[in-house]
C-alpha cells in the first residue's frame, strides 16, 4: 500500500473520528483487515501526521503533477477542524485557487466513485463548520454547486465514475435527492463509512437544502452542462481529463421523486471488466480520450468503450452550465437544430443508443485495485454473514 493510500486512509478515519462516528452495530474496519469496530465506538483515529500543514502541502502538491485531489481536501478538513495553526490559511489558499483557476474538485469533476463525492462533500462541509468566515464562505460556495448540480435532477455522475455496478442507484443519489428537496435523509443501513459520515454532516446538508439556490461562478476542468426537459434531465462533461479511472461523461435521468428513477448513461453500462480470478480491473492510468459533443443529440465517444448516442430530455429543453455563476438557462437550446453527429473520433464510431448493455473493447488490462465503493459491497456481504452467524 503506497504511503498516498495510507494518508488518505488515516485522514479519512481521523475525520470520522473527529465527527464523532459511532458504528450503531459491530463492523469491519474497512481499511485494516481483521480489526472490527465496536458497537457504540468512537470510530478509532489515524495517524496525525498524516494532516500536518507539510502532509496536505504534500498532497496539494501531488493533485498539480496528476494525483487525487481529496487527499488535500480531507487532510486539511482534519487539520481545520483541530485548529491546527496555519491549516485555515493554506486551505483558504487552496480553495481559492480552486475557485480561480485549478476547478471544483480539480480533476474529480463529479464522480460517483465513494472515494471521492463523499470525501469532497464530507470535507467541504467540516471546513463550512470550522473555519474562518473567509474559508467557510468558499466552502458554502462548494456545497452550493453540488447542490445546484442535484437540484437540475441530473444525476451525479463524471470523472472516476465507470467502475462496476456505480450506475446502480446509491447514497450519493440518496443525497443528491436531499438537500434538492426532492427524497428523505440518506438511510444509514448499512451503516457502511460513507453512510455514517453522511449522517454525521446532517446539520450541513439540511442547511444546504434551505440556503437559496445558487450557482456561484467556479473554474472548472471540464465545462459542465445541464439540458432539463419536460420528462428528464441530462448532464454532460466534455471531456475526460483524469486518466486514474475512466469517466463517466452522460447521465440522463427521468424526473420526479421516486427513488431509482430511469437512468441512462455513456459510456454505458456495465464497465469495466471481470478477470478469470474474479477480481475487477478498473481500468486505471490510461486515457481513453473520452469525449461528448451535443449536436441535436449528446454523442459520447472513447478509444476503449463503445460510442453511444443518448438522445436529449423532451423539449422544451433548459440550459444550465455548472460554476457560470447564474441560476438562470441560458437560451441556448442544443435541441433546436438537429445537427448530424460528430466525425468519428479516435476509436472510430460504431455508435449505440444508450440503453443496451456495452462491454468495453479489449484495452489494456489496467490496475487491479478495489475502490471504496468495491469495499463497501464486500463489507455489506460480510456484515451479512455476521448478522446469521454472529461474528469471529
Amino acid at each position: 500500500m503506497s504511503d498516498g493510500t495510507q494518508n488518505v486512509q488515516s485522514n479519512q478515519s481521523s475525520l470520522a473520528a473527529w465527527l464523532g462516528v459511532r458504528p450503531p452495530r459491530r463492523i469491519p474496519h474497512p481499511f485494516i483487515a481483521g480489526q472490527w469496530i465496536e458497537a457504540g465506538q468512537l470510530w478509532p483515529a489515524g495517524d496525525s501526521g498524516a494532516y500536518s500543514n507539510a502532509a496536505i502541502q504534500g498532497d496539494m502538491d501531488g493533485a498539480l503533477r496528476g494525483g487525487s485531489w481529496n487527499y488535500s481536501m480531507v487532510a486539511g478538513a482534519n487539520a481545520v477542524a483541530r485548529g491546527q495553526a496555519g491549516a485555515d490559511a493554506l486551505m483558504l489558499s487552496w480553495l481559492g485557487k480552486m475557485k480561480a483557476t485549478l476547478g471544483w474538485m480539480g480533476k474529480e469533476v463529479g464522480s460517483r466513485d465513494g472515494g471521492y463525492w463523499y470525501f469532497f462533500l464530507v470535507s467541504a462541509a467540516v471546513l463550512a463548520r470550522k473555519g474562518s468566515p473567509a474559508l467557510a464562505a468558499l466552502a458554502w460556495e462548494w456545497l452550493d454547486l453540488w447542490r445546484f448540480w442535484s437540484w437540475t435532477g441530473a444525476p451525479i455522475t463524471g470523472e472516476r465514475s465507470a467502475l462496476p455496478g456505480l450506475h446502480l442507484w446509491t447514497i450519493c443519489d440518496e443525497t443528491s435527492d436531499f438537500v434538492a428537496g426532492r427524497g428523505p435523509a440518506p438511510a444509514t443501513n448499512p451503516p457502511t463509512l460513507d453512510r455514517l459520515l453522511i449522517r454525521a454532516i446532517m446539520p450541513e446538508l439540511e442547511q444546504l437544502r434551505s440556503r437559496p439556490l445558487a450557482n456561484p461562478k467556479w473554474a472548472l476542468a471540464t465545462p459542465v452542462t445541464f439540458f432539463v426537459g419536460s420528462d428528464s434531465a441530462m448532464v454532460t462533461l466534455d471531456r475526460g481529463v483524469d486518466a486514474n479511472t475512466l469517466p463517466v461523461l452522460i447521465g440522463k435521468r427521468a424526473l420526479g421523486s421516486a427513488p431509482n428513477r430511469a437512468t441512462t448513461w455513456a459510456p454505458t453500462p456495465p464497465w469495466g471488466a471481470v478477470e478469470k480470478d474474479g477480481k475487477v480491473d478498473r481500468i486505471r492510468e490510461v486515457d481513453d480520450h473520452a469525449a461528448a459533443v451535443v449536436q441535436g443529440a449528446a454523442y459520447y465517444t472513447s478509444t476503449i468503450f463503445k460510442a453511444v448516442d443518448v438522445p436529449l430530455p423532451a423539449a422544451p429543453i433548459k440550459v444550465y452550465h455548472l460554476g457560470s455563476g447564474s441560476i438562470v438557462p441560458d437560451g441556448a437550446v442544443a435541441a433546436a437544430a438537429q445537427a448530424p453527429p460528430p466525425a468519428p473520433g479516435p476509436g472510430g464510431r460504431a455508435p449505440t443508443i444508450a440503453g443496451g448493455s456495452v462491454m468495453p473493447k479489449s484495452g489494456p488490462a489496467g490496475c487491479l485495485v478495489s475502490s471504496l465503493i468495491e469495499l463497501g459491497v464486500i463489507a455489506a456481504a460480510v456484515w451479512s454473514l455476521v448478522a446469521v452467524l454472529g461474528g469471529p
